[in-house]
């Protein structure tokens, strides 16, 4: 596993870092055997043989690199030159796939976000463009708040897409902003399941039935859970102070319910079944499994490559484009700064989804430093 780089490393102390190596190797110190190791011609190699060998200042900065996670020494330098404009901006990478864990870890979101060479460059393009105008600032945060989980997501990158086009700001469904749609199906939902508790309220009949089929006979544990269901399917408040972080539990499921999510139907009607049999059913983030948050479905890939085909298309200035390149317009440096960032947001969300298709790469030309 990469280490961490150092609190407040400077480009200096790297090449001392990558000289103290050196000198460590040929004074025999078996300390420098680890991160010398990161070599190919030393991965199997034993301490002793690491010492003897013959090795030069740039395999040990190359070494220091990859101990780093970076790709190449010229990589991490230039990492170290732009990482403090980085976590400047830190919020600007707020929804990334695989990226949760990193809440609150402002230094480990840096470090993933500077080792992947397509965001140091688009990074560095954002330092040469400075000052950037208030439309694109805005923007550019709303393309950090697309969650790839959402049912909106299509809808969410065809208003970005807009807003590059015209460089005017507007907003796009964000978590917990369901469409008009889904708020219709789930007042339908929570009038039906009000009508199962016994309330006299005129529920749609397929619902109440569907309802009264999975759910089974009322009894109070049902009831209970079935009320603090039907309070998020309104978008209500919920007191949770007798739910514990146990993910075990059925409330749990209840607590973790998102009216946003692109599998919100099917996670509804497993939360009806488990509550019906009082236990879990299926696990969590499987393809039959109940999912919340950075979940998406296995097919989201293909309708994503059309999209990106015709967007790096405008990007890079080829003929087949298609019809979102009109719509574009004109590059100028901060629309076509602003067009890499939203695909490769995608992209990086994205990439651990579906094997059998390959997102394409976003390539960003940015001084070399």
């Amino acid at each position: 596993m990469p280490q961490a780089l150092p609190a407040n490393p400077s480009v200096r102390f790297l090449k001392e870092q990558a000289k103290d190596l050196l000198k460590a190797q040929r004074a025999g110190d078996v300390s420098c055997c680890k991160v010398l190791r990161q070599l190919r011609r030393f991965t199997d190699t034993h301490d002793e043989e690491i010492l003897d060998a013959k090795v030069g200042l740039q395999e040990a900065q190359f070494a220091l690199a990859l101990h780093y996670g970076f790709a190449s020494w010229e990589h991490l330098i230039r990492a170290v030159a732009v990482r403090d404009h980085m976590i400047e901006r830190i919020d600007n990478w707020d929804r990334l796939g695989g990226a949760e864990g990193f809440a609150g870890n402002t230094e480990g979101k840096a470090h993933q976000l500077l080792t992947d060479p397509e965001w140091l460059a688009l990074e560095e393009i954002e330092q040469q463009l400075e000052p950037l105008s208030e439309p694109c600032k805005k923007i550019r945060r709303q393309i950090a708040n697309l969650e790839r989980s959402h049912e909106s997501y299509f809808h969410n990158i065809e208003q970005l897409l807009d807003m590059i086009s015209t460089m005017t700001p507007g907003k796009i469904r964000d978590c917990g902003g369901a469409s008009p749609e889904r708020r219709t199906t789930a007042n339908a939902w929570a009038d039906a399941l009000d009508a199962w508790r016994g309330e006299s309220i005129d529920a749609d009949d397929h619902r109440v039935q569907e309802a009264a089929q999975r759910l089974g006979k009322p009894s109070e544990e049902k009831l209970a859970r079935v009320q603090c269901l039907t309070a998020c399917v309104r978008g209500q408040d919920v007191t949770w102070d007798d739910v514990s972080n146990d993910t075990n539990t059925i409330e749990c499921r209840i607590k973790h319910f998102e009216i946003c999510h692109c599998e919100w139907d099917r996670n509804l009607g497993l939360l009806l079944n488990e509550i019906g049999a009082g236990k879990q059913l299926v696990p969590w983030h499987t393809p039959d499994g109940f999912s919340t948050c950075g979940g998406c479905p296995q097919d989201r890939i293909e309708r994503i490559l059309p999209f990106l085909k015709d967007v790096l298309g405008w990007l890079n200035g080829t003929a087949d484009a298609g019809n979102r390149a009109a719509r574009l317009g004109e590059q100028t440096p901060e629309k076509h700064w602003l067009v890499g960032c939203l695909c490769k947001q995608m992209t990086a969300q994205h990439r651990d989804r579906d094997e059998n298709h390959v997102l394409p790469a976003v390539e960003m030309k940015a001084t070399t430093r």
